[in-house]
């Protein structure tokens, strides 16, 4: 857990094969991974390749940058074309998300009690 929400570490794979770990808050309301702008460029994503967009998140509206995570790794499961999302390092903080575009990959499971979050890849 990262205060009272469920967080995990993934890594973050970009095209050229560069890894970078993080540990991500499991956010169900999250349409996207979102990540800080300043790890596009660690990644080596392309930003030609990302499309401008407005989202809504608790604290407000933020302006973002839309595109694709080469890949991300959970556990022993990696997962290729990652809808993510880039906004401004200040906007985001130290509270990176995992949203549904990987969420939905899982059966996701929350143990409260236990403080476990247990996720089943959906084949």
């Amino acid at each position: 857990r990262l205060g009272s929400h469920h967080a995990l570490t993934a890594t973050l794979i970009g095209a050229d094969g560069a890894e970078i770990e993080r540990q991500l808050i499991v956010d169900t309301g999250s349409t996207f991974v979102v990540l800080p702008i300043s790890l596009a460029d660690s990644l080596h994503i392309d930003s030609a390749n990302l499309s401008f967009r407005e989202l809504q998140t608790v604290a407000g509206r933020v302006k973002a940058q839309i595109g694709y995570l080469h890949a991300l790794r959970i556990g022993g499961r990696e997962l290729r074309n990652v809808a993510t999302a880039f906004v401004a390092d200040a906007d985001i903080g130290d509270n990176l998300l995992l949203g549904m575009s990987v969420l939905d990959r899982f059966q996701v499971t929350f143990q409260d009690r236990e403080d476990r979050l247990i996720l089943t890849f959906r084949n």
